[in-house]
Order: C-alpha cells, then sequence, then structure tokens
C-alpha cells in the first residue's frame, strides 16, 4: 500500500510504502515542518506501522528535507546511489538559495548504493533501477510484488522529467529499464500525479531510439 503526502512549500510528493506486516519504508521525504511531522507520525501510529528505512531517488534538497528527523525519530537509515554525493553537499546552500527555512539541517544519507542491487528490508524487496538524466545518480525503487515504482523527477505525471544531463541518455535508459515493465505497474512520481508504465508518454519518435 502507499500513502501520499503532499506538504506545503516545495510541493514536492512523499510517500510511504507498507505492507500487510506493518512494515514500512519512507521515500522522498519532503516535509520540514512541525505540522507536517506531526501528519506523519499520527498516520504511523494510528496504523501501528514499523518504519524501517528512508530511500532517496535523488540528492535535490526538495527530495531529502525529511530524512533527518525520520532517522532520529525512528532510528532508521537512508540510502541514495553514490553518485549523489555532491547533490547531497550543496543541498543545504540550494535550500536556502531557495528561502527554505530547513528546521533540521540535511545531513546526507547514510547508505550509498554502487550498481543496481536488489535491496531488502524486512519481508519487502526493492530492485534499484539507476536512470541517470535529472541527476547522475537519479534511481528509480521498484517493488515488483506490489507493481508500483517509485520515481523521483525521471518522470512528472506520465511525461518524462527534465533532464540535466542529456535528453536521449535519459529516454534510452527509460526505453530499456522502466519501458518492458509490467504495463499496470504504478508509477508515484516526485511531482505531479500518478500514473501507470502503459500511460507513459515520451517524446515522438523517443521509444524507436536505436539500442546501444
Amino acid at each position: 500500500m502507499v500513502k501520499e503526502f503532499l506538504f506545503s512549500g516545495v510541493e514536492a510528493n512523499s510517500y510511504l510504502f507498507y505492507n500487510g506486516r506493518g512494515e514500512a519504508l519512507f521515500i522522498d521525504p519532503s516535509f520540514n515542518s512541525r505540522s507536517d511531522r506531526e501528519a506523519i507520525e499520527n498516520f504511523i501510529e494510528e496504523r501501528a506501522l514499523k518504519p524501517l528505512a528512508i530511500l532517496i531517488t535523488h540528492g535535490h534538497f526538495d527530495h531529502t528535507l525529511g530524512a533527518s528527523f525520520l532517522g532520529e525519530r525512528y532510528g532508521v537509515e537512508s540510502w541514495i546511489h553514490t553518485n549523489e554525493k555532491v547533490e547531497l553537499q550543496s543541498a543545504n546552500q540550494i535550500a536556502e538559495a531557495y528561502g527554505v527555512k530547513l528546521e533540521y539541517p540535511l545531513i546526507g544519507a547514510t547508505n550509498f548504493i554502487e550498481g543496481e542491487p536488489l535491496l531488502k528490508f524486512g519481508e519487502i524487496e526493492v530492485e534499484t533501477i539507476l536512470i541517470p538524466g535529472h541527476t547522475r545518480g537519479s534511481l528509480c525503487y521498484y517493488i515488483k510484488e506490489e507493481g508500483v515504482l517509485f520515481a523521483g523527477d525521471t518522470f512528472k505525471g506520465n511525461r518524462m522529467g527534465f533532464s540535466n544531463l542529456g535528453f536521449e541518455s535519459m529516454a534510452q535508459a527509460i526505453i530499456e529499464k522502466i519501458l518492458p515493465l509490467p504495463q499496470e505497474s504504478k508509477i508515484f512520481s516526485g511531482h505531479g500525479n500518478s500514473t501507470t508504465i502503459g500511460e507513459i508518454r515520451l517524446p515522438s519518435g523517443v521509444r524507436h531510439l536505436p539500442p546501444k
């Protein structure tokens, strides 16, 4: 099951995934106020959930704002791709430039992912899918058993997200790694509404890029 939170301020989606055993994962916690933190705490308490980890799709501040609080509050570690270290180092400065007053410092992550390993937290298995484009280490997290993909800014709704590293390479990675997933799999992105693999709409001609 997926609970979506859209907090005031940065207008980025945060997610809490949980299974029937009450095991839970945070994805891209973007909250930064006391009321936001209380909303998360109340939801977890009401359902007697057990948080196990924080998964971060990329290092931009609007996807990491709540990670420090969650790590401290629930004693859980955070995970992000190793190529995001530079993004994490500049996150505090960029947040300040956008006028975001940080109630908790952005301290980075506790675990850096190499490659595309299969992660397991309790009974939850998470496939990591590296899609360089929005950032060098942008990850999508796919929970096959539930058919859900947490895509960060690789997508915005059913469209490709903005690429800082080149359009074609990002599109190629999406074609090779995302489109082959079951068409009914749900995509939860960093901004915009949820969609499915089958509803993805890439720009004209992109679906037919030659394989590399």
